[in-house]
């Protein structure tokens, strides 16, 4: 008897850190994001449109990886929002604020987590657009 106790305790931890612990899942239903690829024109292009047709309150991003190549740094993000399921390449540049530690982590343990409050600007070329990362007000793990 002495058991279940500690059995229930262990429980109920795991079914806590499996809710807590996940993002919602989506079904990406949109056919130009499935049909390009991440990085190009024409999904940035879409991208840029579903996002900008939502409110803030409605959108979520989410840590997939935090990824550096030559010295450039890069969030994978997972976007979600009424209808929007989609994946966001965003390249940190000199602005860091809120995400000073996945950067020092290499986003090690940062993976599944929401980034809140998410800005960032756009730069437009004849090819894609890139997301250039501002700032995060939170981060929810």
């Amino acid at each position: 008897m002495m058991w279940k106790k500690p059995l229930y305790y262990c429980l109920a931890l795991a079914a806590i850190c499996l809710l807590a612990c996940n993002k919602p899942h989506c079904k990406n239903n949109n056919p130009i994001l499935q049909q390009n690829t991440t990085g190009s024109r024409a999904y940035t292009d879409e991208l840029l449109k579903q996002i900008e047709r939502l409110s803030p309150a409605k959108t979520s991003f989410w840590l997939d990886s935090f990824q550096e190549i030559n010295h450039v740094k890069m969030l994978h993000l997972s976007v979600q929002g009424e209808g929007l399921c989609a994946k966001m390449q965003v390249i940190i540049q000199q602005a860091t604020t809120g995400i000073e530690g996945i950067i020092q982590t290499k986003g090690k343990s940062y993976s599944g987590a929401e980034l809140k409050g998410l800005e960032y600007t756009v730069e437009k070329s004849e090819n894609s657009n890139t997301f250039i990362f501002n700032k995060i007000t939170a981060i929810i793990d």
